[in-house]
């Protein structure tokens, strides 16, 4: 068994994209790829797939008859991952495994008993320039009755082939280049496109060659519960020709919060008129229900968000610009928290309350000696997010008396393996919570949330049993209209309904 390890850089992903037409947002845009469940870009399966070949032979690819990758987890740029090749007889399969953070990302079975062999070089073509392209964006309704199409693709393939050198992968066969950069163009620009995630490929070599590259797109099947998309292409061009199985989920849109979906919860009133919140971290998920469910009951809600501008302005624009006040900042600097409170000290604002929703990225992690150094920045980063920005209010802007609500989770009760880090980081929100109301004064609300179906949790069953996230922010709202004498709380949802009790009697 032998092996490397690879680090792909921002600006490998940027070049293959350029080069094989891939440019989804979720491999090239760090806005978009911040509002999906990875909270940063990812490198391409197919680069990763490249990358890996790069440990087999090439007189041994030449001999291709079969490629199945499956990818069970993102491998991110400036990321380690390990490729390991398990094989070493002339005549027998190999396996790829690529591992990033301890677990297995992605594995790659060949079968290389082809009589008739792959042509390593293929004759120098003329750089194509690659126009911007928008990946298409597909509901599962409109996926499932489409007839098959034809697209053409036009690659660089000197370009492609730099970059598959700068990895050490000079000596992959051409037509596995291009087969494999294809594949992905379909699954990231086509089927399903924008808002998909690649689950495998099973690639087979066929016999043909046409002078223009060709491809066939079919849809097999969609599956609306899992959101899972079967598809298959067939590929034709001077390489030759190939058959592609694709495996793919198409992520359910997130549905934004709305004065229209948070009424069936909680009907407007002006409860909570003149009375002033900050909402750190504003812009989407539970804090965007949030902001709007304190607004539609007539409080003037500062909310504070880092880069989703355009998401912010929808939340603004749906719960009125007089209620809703957006203030851009990084809510773990002390500078900006600093120029934040200055800035309520010019508007003489004095908060009632304060809603710290902001949470980075879930994704899970191995106890294992590759995770620790990302467990110890997860957890150092969602403590970050809360005590930034409650420290730099008190004690002028939130003085004894106010509110404070902290997100937890509902998986506190029952840990999931793998999210070590995440239990951990609420447990210490948690302690901090309960040292606000000791010492501090403070109405402490703490929420363990149960399953929303956000953009953090947008997952292929992100969806699937999640609580409407009006619900849970009706229901904090409530609380805060209540304003029950006793300091501290704790909220879970029973059957998806809020049940609270005295946060002193929860352990």
């Amino acid at each position: 068994m032998t092996g490397r390890t690879v680090v792909l850089t921002p600006a490998d992903v940027a070049a293959f994209a350029a080069a094989s037409g891939d440019v989804n947002p979720l491999h090239v845009d760090e806005d978009f790829a911040r509002r999906s469940t990875f909270g940063r870009t990812i490198a391409h399966g197919a680069l990763v797939a490249l990358t890996a070949l790069s440990s087999v032979p090439p007189h041994r690819l030449t001999r291709l008859s079969r490629l199945r990758a499956d990818f069970m987890a993102p491998v991110h740029p400036a990321e380690p991952y390990h490729v390991t090749v398990d094989g070493g007889a002339e005549d027998g399969d190999v396996v790829l495994r690529i591992e990033c953070r301890g677990e297995l990302a992605a594995r790659i079975d060949l079968a290389l008993t082809a009589p008739q062999r792959l042509v390593l070089r293929l004759p120098a073509e003329r750089s194509v320039p690659q126009p911007e392209r928008t990946p298409l964006a597909w509901t599962l309704d409109a996926l499932r009755p489409l007839p098959s199409w034809r697209v053409p693709y036009d690659v660089d393939l000197p370009r492609l082939r730099d970059v598959v050198t700068a990895l050490s992968a000079a000596h992959v066969p051409d037509p596995i280049v291009l087969w494999l950069a294809r594949a992905g163009w379909v699954t990231g620009m086509h089927v399903p496109g924008r808002d998909g995630l690649l689950a495998g490929i099973t690639l087979t070599p066929a016999q043909g060659h046409v002078s223009r590259r060709d491809t066939e797109i079919t849809v097999h099947g969609v599956d609306p519960r899992t959101g899972t998309v079967r598809a298959g292409a067939r590929f034709h061009g001077p390489e030759g020709a190939a058959t592609v199985d694709l495996r793919s989920f198409l992520r359910h849109r997130v549905t934004p919060p709305s004065r229209k979906s948070l009424q069936a919860h909680l009907p407007a009133s002006n409860r909570l008129a003149g009375r002033h919140v900050l909402v750190a971290g504003g812009s989407r998920g539970l804090g965007a229900a949030l902001t709007g469910a304190l607004a539609s009951q007539g409080a003037t809600v500062w909310s504070l968000y880092a880069r989703s501008d355009d998401r912010m302005r929808e939340v603004q624009a749906e719960f009125g610009a007089e209620r809703v006040r957006p203030v851009r900042c990084d809510i773990t600097d002390t500078d900006e928290i600093a120029a934040v409170a200055g800035y309520l000290d010019r508007q003489g604002v004095v908060l009632d309350g304060v809603a710290l929703t902001a949470a980075p990225p879930l994704r899970p992690m191995p106890l294992h000696p590759q995770a620790v150094a990302s467990a110890v920045e997860y957890v150092g980063r969602s403590l970050m997010l809360i005590l930034q920005p409650l420290s730099g209010l008190l004690p002028s802007h939130l003085p004894p008396g106010s509110w404070a609500v902290f997100v937890s989770s509902s998986v506190m009760r029952d840990p999931p393996a793998r999210w070590g880090h995440y239990v951990a980081s609420k447990a210490a929100l948690e302690a901090y919570a309960r040292h606000c109301q000791h010492h501090l004064g403070l109405r402490t609300l703490v929420l363990r949330a149960p399953k929303m179906h956000t953009d953090l949790v947008n997952d292929p069953t992100g969806r699937l049993g999640a609580v409407p996230i009006e619900r849970v922010a009706a229901a904090c709202t409530q609380w805060v209209i209540d304003g029950s004498p006793a300091q501290g709380h704790m909220m879970r949802f029973v059957e998806g309904f809020p049940h609270i009790e005295d946060l002193e009697g929860v352990v």
